[in-house]
């Protein structure tokens, strides 16, 4: 005959008292129970854990930190380079004005959200370009010289 095992009493783990998702079941059921009682807290403490997904404030997307600090770089540099063109162009020798060039130059030139960088490349413009000029004013001074025009042809005839 076989020899008997004996057998081992394992310690039961302690169930949680809450019905658990099937996602959640590693987590601790203390977390859990928090999470329940205090939806509001909870949630803004997700979302204030994911806000930036774990990255530095100016670090853009896709890029890890060191590289993010040679694209800075290269960009602030190509900024200097773009605002003093700007400058000698447009006759601005003013510093802090330059410096404010430089920095929407910067913001419009790195990798990021979209509004950020169409409210810089529209700043850059209002400074830098003239606005065209008004059309209605021409074609309402085309559209007396035409109606001087026929006047003309008219008074010519008679």
């Amino acid at each position: 005959m076989e020899e008997e095992k004996p057998r081992t009493v394992r310690a039961k783990k302690a169930k949680c008292e809450y019905n658990v998702r099937e996602s959640q079941k590693g987590q601790n059921c203390n977390l859990i129970k928090w999470r329940r009682e205090n939806p509001e807290l909870a949630a803004a403490s997700l979302k204030k854990a994911h806000a930036n997904n774990g990255r530095k404030k100016d670090q853009p997307d896709g890029y890890n930190a060191k590289d993010a600090a040679k694209l800075r770089e290269q960009v602030k540099r190509e900024a200097k380079i773009i605002v003093k063109h700007i400058a000698e162009e447009m006759g601005i020798d003013e510093k802090y004005a330059t410096e404010a060039l430089e920095t929407v130059v910067e913001l419009m030139r790195m990798p990021g959200d979209r509004p950020s960088k169409l409210s810089a490349a529209k700043v850059v413009l209002e400074y830098t370009k003239q606005k065209p000029v008004t059309k209605s004013d021409v074609t309402v001074s085309k559209a007396e010289d035409f109606l001087a025009a026929i006047l003309a042809k008219e008074a010519a005839k008679e």
